[in-house]
């Protein structure tokens, strides 16, 4: 496991102090995080497979283009924001949100923020939405599997603990140059043992499930059946309905198997995590969708 990819170099020192907003922020020697590249390189692909499909979907580029820009910040900002109502709700700010080298991005806040927005900006631009949807959707299908790389290099979204041949532990870093950026461990090994090393010298976190991978394989499951369906789709949006579905299915599997605290489970005391709660919501959804839009094509051929 790495939490960070690689370092910058000394010399780049900080930028200076009359740069609004950012003055005085140390670049030399600051670590590039794992799941920062992963997350950057999931929309850098995003935006290469949208274009693409976009094309070949006989969609408007220009406007599909401002519109992926337009769910971008959205997704940032709904993955930002599902992170302090499930796992620190006490701490949402406007200094705290805008402090993502903290870390605190919730996927399904990404899912929703940038699904949402989207649909409030494709009549001002006068987009066709759903037209656009299915463009996106290997994009999406993507990008969760991709970052989710991320996430296990960094060592967040862990499982719970068991004895399996395929139980991961995760350490706790010892780097002292980067201790500024990365002052605990790994997020099991914080967990665990509280962000410090215990009484009988610990290294690993204890033995869990490595949910992380199974979100990515997840991901690259979904890509594949996206790009299989993709050729077949009977009405606009379809391909997007049908990712959306089975990730909502999948990832509440998965959430039975998780193990840490950041979750919503503890901070709100509910039974189901908010992922879980989330699934449901996006299941109840998306099925009446799927039966307005396909009546819909049914009436207007030109949407299907």
């Amino acid at each position: 496991m790495r939490p960070y990819i690689f370092r910058l170099p000394e010399w780049l020192g900080s930028i200076p102090d009359w740069v609004p907003l950012i003055g005085g922020v140390q670049l030399g020697g600051r670590p590039l995080f794992a799941y920062g590249v992963m997350l950057g390189l999931s929309f850098l692909l995003g935006w290469v497979l949208s274009t693409y499909f976009i094309e070949r979907l006989n969609q408007d580029r220009r406007k599909a283009q401002l519109m992926f820009i337009v769910a971008s910040i959205g997704a940032i900002a709904g993955a930002r924001l599902l992170y302090f109502i499930a796992s620190a709700p006490e701490k949402l700010s406007l200094l705290n949100f805008f402090r993502f080298q903290e870390g605190g991005l919730v996927a399904y806040g990404g899912f929703v923020g940038g699904i949402v927005v989207a649909a409030v900006a494709a009549p001002i631009i006068k987009a066709d939405y759903w037209g656009m949807a299915d463009a996106v959707a290997p994009a999406l299908a993507l990008g969760t599997g991709i970052t989710r790389l991320g996430c296990f290099l960094f060592g967040c979204d862990f499982g719970n603990a068991t004895d399996g041949w395929w139980a991961l532990r995760f350490p706790h870093w010892s780097n002292p140059g980067v201790s500024q950026w990365i002052p605990k461990g790994a997020p099991a090994f914080s967990q665990h043992f509280h962000g410090m090393l215990d009484q009988t010298g610990e290294l690993l976190s204890h033995a869990v499930y490595p949910t992380q991978l199974l979100l990515s394989l997840k991901g690259f499951t979904a890509f594949v059946l996206v790009m299989l369906l993709l050729p077949f789709r009977r009405f606009h949006g379809e391909v997007l309905l049908a990712f959306l579905v089975y990730y909502a299915l999948a990832r509440f599997l998965v959430e039975f198997l998780r193990g840490d605290a950041i979750r919503g489970t503890t901070t709100l005391g509910l039974p189901f995590s908010t992922s879980q709660l989330a699934a449901g919501v996006v299941v109840a959804v998306a099925i009446p969708l799927w039966g307005w839009l396909r009546s819909r094509a049914r009436r207007d051929p030109s949407r299907g």
